[in-house]
């Protein structure tokens, strides 16, 4: 699963970075607590160990309790990642007229009035992060496209050049198996170029949009079963931090609150020169430390209504990207799943797969020779919540 090198490097100047942003919504009907003997993902050694043959006549949730804690073997896990810390905002930055009337004029192109005859206002709130931005995030996907995640940043706020990674994920509806096909991105791009459309990307999260005036007699409007997720984020060297976020159905009455995200998002698009993603590429521990961060902003999300397939391929991809120190997290999701909810279980058996990958036990598998017939993801579920549950988490910094 988890390999160290990745030799594509990709210097991005500028240009356009497009995402898809349609797909189906709905929680699926799907086939839940199906036994599986093991997991194959690249590198993964989780296999069971041989037990003395003494042992064998005993059933395995007794033998399993008789042994040493599985999660054990590399010792605590490591904490996770502290959320940024802000400092208090500062007093709004003056306006850019310039770039609020760019992001006012994409939002009216973007924005599909309801009622005959209206005017689409756009205003704008505060903007109180400093003036050098030092990191940009942003997602993009849908249920049945891809989903992407992209990190533009740079330690040094004087250095020329920002750092991308980014990590994306098919479309379709996501199962335990078989290995999803992820890809990756890495690559440099220069401050000029986002120095030159920060101003309206900034404007464009703190812009409110109000339709006025227009017929009250007629409408129109406009619906989807498609789903879709946006997120962009920035970041000041001291940690304050300005979010768009949507992530619903595309239709006519939501357009207020996920049309200034669709705007941020391509001005950001023409940032970026057109990446190269490389497929299955060996997972650096940076973009391992990306995904893991990544995670931790996602968490208090993962019961937001229509977000179930985002969490889904979340915790699918932290087989590949993750570490022990999502162990914990993961194993919250083992916890009484609602058997009605097929987004919930299959998030279950997501997460046991995880856990596999990264723990490097299978306690699903049987003993060799044994006869024993493989166990299921509950039971496996409660083995993990049972073992590695005793395992304590080592302090950050």
């Amino acid at each position: 699963m988890n390999a160290r090198i990745l030799n594509t490097y990709t210097t991005i100047a500028s240009a356009v970075l497009v995402f898809a942003l349609s797909a189906c919504s709905g929680p699926q009907n799907a086939r839940t607590d199906t036994p599986i003997v093991s997991v194959s993902l690249p590198g993964s050694s989780a296999v069971s160990s041989p037990l003395p043959d003494d042992d064998k006549t005993k059933p395995y949730s007794m033998r399993a309790k008789e042994k040493p804690n599985r999660c054990l073997a590399a010792g605590p896990f490591p904490a996770l990642p502290e959320v940024s810390k802000p400092v208090d905002l500062l007093p709004c930055r003056p306006a850019e007229k310039k770039a609020q009337k760019e992001a006012a004029d994409l939002i009216r192109k973007r924005y599909a009035p309801e009622r005959p005859g209206s005017t689409v206002e756009v205003h704008f709130d505060c903007d109180g992060l400093d003036k050098t931005i030092t990191k940009i995030e942003f997602e993009s996907g849908g249920g049945h496209a891809s989903m992407s995640m992209v990190r533009i940043e740079r330690t040094d706020p004087a250095a020329p050049m920002y750092d991308v990674k980014g990590i994306s994920v098919p479309g379709g509806l996501i199962r335990p198996n078989p290995p999803i096909n992820y890809s990756l991105l890495e690559g440099l791009v220069s401050a000029d170029a986002v120095a030159l459309k920060m101003p309206s990307i900034r404007a464009a999260l703190v812009a409110k949009i109000k339709e006025v005036g227009g017929s009250t007699n007629s409408g129109r409007g406009f619906g989807s079963s498609s789903s879709t997720h946006l997120v962009v984020r920035i970041e000041d060297a001291a940690s304050r931090v300005m979010e768009g976020r949507y992530t619903g159905p595309v239709m006519s009455n939501d357009q207020d609150k996920r049309v200034p995200v669709e705007a941020a998002m391509e001005f950001i698009q023409s940032i970026v020169a057109a990446p190269v993603w490389v497929n299955n590429a060996p997972v650096r521990d940076e973009h391992k430390q990306f995904f893991v961060q990544l995670f931790v902003a996602h968490s208090p999300h993962f019961e937001d209504q229509w977000a179930w397939w985002v969490g889904e391929r979340f915790v699918k991809l932290s087989a590949y990207m993750g570490t022990k120190a999502l162990v914990p997290s993961l194993l919250h999701l083992l916890k009484n799943p609602d058997r009605d909810d097929a987004s919930a279980m299959r998030t279950r058996d997501l997460a046991v797969e995880a856990l596999v990958a990264l723990t490097g036990w299978e306690p699903r598998a049987p003993t060799p020779g044994s006869g024993e017939k493989p166990r299921s993801n509950a039971e496996a579920a409660n083995d993990f919540l049972e073992q590695c549950g005793k395992v304590t988490v080592t302090p950050g910094p």
